[in-house]
């Protein structure tokens, strides 16, 4: 996933680090600073990005290709309580 951006309407803009997503695994990804692990990576700001009603995350392959949130092959889902984004 080295170079896929995660970003919101606003532009704020999350850039995955060199990392590897296993088959079946998930990744979560935090706003707030943090050490990256295999499950939960941090986007070291101090401020909340998803702090409006309806905001909109966007998730772009390293070439800026859309990934659809409704396709079968990406499974994102919206953030559960504290959880700022989490992607499988």
């Amino acid at each position: 996933m080295n170079g896929w951006k995660l970003f919101d309407v606003a532009n704020a803009r999350f850039t995955f680090p060199a990392f590897t997503l296993a088959s079946g695994a998930s990744v979560n990804v935090w706003v707030r600073s943090g050490t990256n692990t295999v499950t939960d990576l941090f986007w070291g700001r101090n401020s909340a990005v998803w702090n409006n009603d309806g905001d909109t995350a966007t998730l772009t392959t390293a070439v800026d290709t859309v990934v659809d949130p409704n396709s079968t092959d990406y499974g994102m889902r919206p953030p559960k309580e504290d959880l700022d984004w989490s992607y499988a």
